[in-house]
């Protein structure tokens, strides 16, 4: 070997003992910057509510990828009040620096929000069972959370409701054809009794949304996994309930509940029967409430089910 290309060797090992060296030193320094800011968020939201305590249910991780975005540090603080509360999606964190500071009042919204989010998912249960993911989408405001709770138990004129744009309700039987459209009637008459308790008691009108899938869309695509967030690697027995769903073992009705109440949302289902199953292993029901302006509309008849025929037609013509 010439002495040109045993220099050209050292060089290039060179180079590379350095770039691992500086990459590592890189990741040292990151992890170090990740302990301070874990350890100053947990410090600023204790100073201010120093009756809960706070910790990290995932993170603060670092994001690697930066085309994305600009949010380099990402985490979800959650403390043992949201836990009591029955909230497990806890708060998410998002920074640009790890030095940043936070906006505590965040945890102060959560308590206002859940004031009303738990009361009304409660309500749902009553009426639909456990196993059911809930969820409210819309905007909800520091008046808005006043004018409900303030007005609970008197059955205001309709001008004095408040909107919460859409309510869904999510849910999965074994078979659609007999737990679904052979009860259509029993599902609507539900429907109703929800969407008159938050009418009348709450004073709250809503698009009432109802999905029921085929319960083996809950052990496929690997949904129940990517569906319940990151919290599932601060929960070893939510944790080992996912796997069975990964592994398609049949969860018991008390271990979906446990699942289905830490999901943010049955979206995901939705996205996947659309792209994959042209819906036709979803029933829906519809109750536009907040579309009714005297309480004698609050009927059987306004409630609508879709079986999404449509779809299936369509794609045909297609």
């Amino acid at each position: 070997m010439n002495k040109k290309l045993k220099k050209i060797l050292f060089i290039i090992t060179i180079v590379i003992i350095s770039v691992f060296l500086i990459k590592k030193l890189y990741q040292l320094n990151i992890a170090r910057n990740l302990s301070k800011m874990k350890k100053s968020i947990i410090s600023m939201y204790k100073e201010s509510y120093p009756e809960d305590n706070f910790y990290f249910v995932n993170g603060p991780d670092y994001n690697w990828d930066f085309g994305s975005t600009n949010i380099r540090y990402r985490g979800i603080i959650s403390s043992d009040i949201l836990d009591k509360l029955g909230y497990y999606q806890g708060i998410e964190i998002g920074l640009e620096k790890h030095n940043e500071g936070v906006d505590v009042s965040e945890y102060k919204d959560m308590l206002n929000y859940l004031d009303v989010y738990l009361p009304l998912r409660q309500e749902a249960k009553n009426v639909f069972g456990d196993n059911l993911i809930f969820a409210i989408n819309g905007t909800y405001t520091d008046s808005m959370h006043e004018n409900i709770k303030s007005r609970i138990g008197i059955n205001m004129e309709r001008q004095k409701k408040t909107g919460l744009g859409a309510v869904i309700f999510t849910m999965f039987v074994d078979d659609l054809e007999k737990d679904v459209m052979e009860k259509q009637e029993e599902w609507k008459e539900k429907m109703l009794t929800i969407g008159k308790r938050y009418w009348q008691y709450y004073n709250v009108t809503a698009s009432l949304q109802l999905y029921i899938f085929d319960r083996k869309l809950l052990y496929s695509h690997d949904l129940a996994w990517a569906s319940i967030g990151e919290i599932k690697n601060g929960d070893p027995k939510l944790k080992g309930y996912l796997e069975k769903t990964r592994s398609g073992d049949r969860l018991t009705l008390e271990e979906e509940a446990y699942v289905l109440g830490r999901m943010r949302s049955g979206y995901s289902f939705i996205s996947v029967s659309c792209d994959y199953y042209n819906y036709k292993n979803i029933r829906s029901f519809y109750f536009g409430t907040d579309d009714i302006r005297e309480e004698e509309k609050l009927i059987l008849e306004n409630v609508i089910f879709d079986d999404h025929e449509w779809a299936w037609n369509k794609n045909k013509e297609d």
